[in-house]
């Protein structure tokens, strides 16, 4: 018995066949080109907003650089508080911005003077952050020096202090150090923790009591006595000058940070360093 298909079915097959080819080409080729149309408005898109984010970050760096002029930030007024936060929404854009005080901490590269010699009003205080630690000045000075040598550009950064004090790099107390600014301490924004390290307990109740009232003018008001300062005058101030200021300004697809590190100086807020980063 012959089942072979008549020559014209045959050839209708071959034809029904080459169609579904054709057909299945012509998709694939269809969903290729969609794909990368798809893409390429995604990759437009993303880059419109690293754009848009970029200048919102800068905007609000701008606003900060703004409140530093127009002294509308806490930096001479009372309380524990050294950052002040700031959200808006710009075209679309959510930004964020911190200002920090970095004299509001105590500054371990301020430690070690340009002599090689250990400051050891900012060590003692330094070393107080972590209770029950027997720190040595002459063994901070030594790693200090080592690191230098490794790393010569780089100045002393948290981790290396916590690590120091034995702390974990997540402790409360990496919010109580900074690695910039002149190396005094502002009594008037410094917090509980700093006060304590450097004083002691009831030098830090003192001052918080003091600026509460009134906002310490100078470090020879009155209220702040000879025996309350403790001889403290070479590692304190009553207006903060170094300032560090965070900025995320995020879109739909894309957040721009914005780190920068100024000086205010008179009527003028000065950009020492700046760092930029999309996540």
């Amino acid at each position: 018995m012959n089942y072979a298909l008549p020559l014209e079915n045959q050839q209708k097959g071959y034809v029904l066949i080459t169609v579904l080819v054709m057909i299945t080409a012509i998709m694939g080729l269809a969903m290729t080109m969609g794909q990368r149309a798809l893409g390429a408005r995604t990759r437009t898109v993303y880059s419109c907003e690293r754009i848009k984010t970029r200048h919102a970050a800068r905007s609000g760096l701008a606003s900060a650089f703004e409140n530093l002029l127009l002294d509308q930030t806490p930096w001479d007024g009372p309380g524990d508080s050294w950052a002040l936060g700031e959200a808006f929404d710009l075209t679309g854009i959510q930004v964020t911005t911190i200002t920090r005080d970095e004299q509001a901490r105590i500054n371990i590269n301020a430690m070690i003077y340009p002599s090689g010699d250990i400051n050891r009003l900012l060590f003692r205080a330094f070393s107080k952050l972590s209770p029950g630690k027997d720190l040595d000045a002459a063994d901070w000075l030594s790693q200090a020096n080592d690191r230098a040598a490794r790393y010569p550009v780089l100045p002393l950064d948290s981790s290396f202090a916590l690590n120091f004090l034995g702390l974990s790099p997540d402790h409360p107390v990496a919010d109580e150090i900074t690695w910039s600014g002149n190396g005094k301490i502002n009594l008037n924004t410094a917090s509980n923790r700093v006060l304590t390290a450097l004083g002691g307990p009831e030098f830090s109740r003192q001052v918080q009591r003091i600026r509460e009232e009134k906002p310490i003018e100078s470090v020879f008001d009155s209220r702040l006595t000879d025996n309350l300062l403790q001889g403290l005058l070479p590692v304190v101030d009553i207006r903060s000058s170094t300032f560090r200021i965070e900025v995320q300004a995020s879109g739909s697809l894309v957040t721009c940070h914005l780190e920068a590190l100024v000086v205010r100086q008179g009527d003028s807020v000065i950009l020492l360093q700046s760092n930029e980063w999309w996540s």
